[in-house]
């Protein structure tokens, strides 16, 4: 009797073989479950940080851009004949690059660096397209200086911003006024748009300028997936926007002249 005790006691110790591994199998689905959950807020943390630099990025090009264009065709005295927009020393305003002219009273106007500059006349400040980066330079008395707005990494892979496309349009008024001549801000002259162009010619009828850029993350994420293409700032598709696995954004603003000529 004893010994049957002994060994219905010695029965009751310890897993049996088959409710380890259950155990093992319930530890491993719980620990793979919790590795997939890591993974997908690891993916979706990844995502968010590439919007949010696309997001800064954006912001920045289109308040400086906005800035320096509304001091377009200042003038520290009105009778000084420079326009908006004139060319100086070859500069041109194209789709790809703007070139403002204007002058500075050393306390309100701004360079490339968003910093107030000397009281000077005759200054230029180029905004253009540099491969993947977004470059300003300014340009006085003294010689130029650059200032890198936006700077994609050699390898491509950082998590840096790259710039896809940067457009410009020129808002010209083609003396056609629809308004009263009390209303005009020139003789035959509205200030209104007719048209926009790529190809100002000359800037003394520029009334606006729309401002267009589309930046991507340089890294990829799987999280990433686009069925359709994204397009640039005219429309057209870019390429591998769709298999690439980077995030693109595109802004958008369109800036009023002040200093109409």
């Amino acid at each position: 009797m004893r010994g049957a005790d002994m060994k219905q006691r010695a029965q009751q110790f310890g897993f049996s073989l088959v409710e380890l591994m259950v155990s093992l199998t319930l530890g491993s689905l719980v620990i793979l479950a919790l590795g997939q959950i890591y993974s997908s807020t690891s993916a979706s943390r990844r995502v968010q940080e590439m919007q949010s630099r696309l997001a800064e990025d954006g912001r920045f090009v289109m308040g400086i851009s906005s800035r320096l264009l509304l001091q377009a065709g200042y003038k520290q005295n009105p009778g000084y004949g420079s326009a908006p927009f004139q060319s100086v020393s070859g500069a041109v305003s194209t789709a790809s690059s703007v070139a403002i002219v204007f002058d500075a009273d050393g306390i309100n106007q701004v360079g490339c660096n968003g910093v107030a500059v000397a009281s000077e006349v005759n200054l230029r400040v180029t905004i253009f397209q540099s491969g993947s980066g977004l470059d300003c330079r300014f340009t006085n008395a003294s010689g130029s200086t650059i200032t890198n707005w936006v700077v994609a990494a050699a390898s491509g892979t950082s998590r840096g911003v790259e710039v896809v496309d940067f457009n410009l349009q020129y808002g010209i008024d083609d003396n056609v006024s629809t308004v009263a001549s009390a209303y005009q801000c020139a003789p035959s002259r509205d200030c209104i748009p007719d048209r926009y162009t790529s190809t100002p010619g000359t800037g003394a009828r520029i009334v606006a300028v729309r401002v267009c850029a589309v930046l991507r993350s340089e890294q990829s994420a799987m999280a990433v997936s686009r069925p359709a293409a994204f397009t640039n700032c005219t429309g057209a598709n870019i390429a591998a926007s769709t298999t690439d696995r980077k995030v693109y954004r595109i802004f958008r603003t369109t800036v009023a002249m002040r200093n109409r000529s």
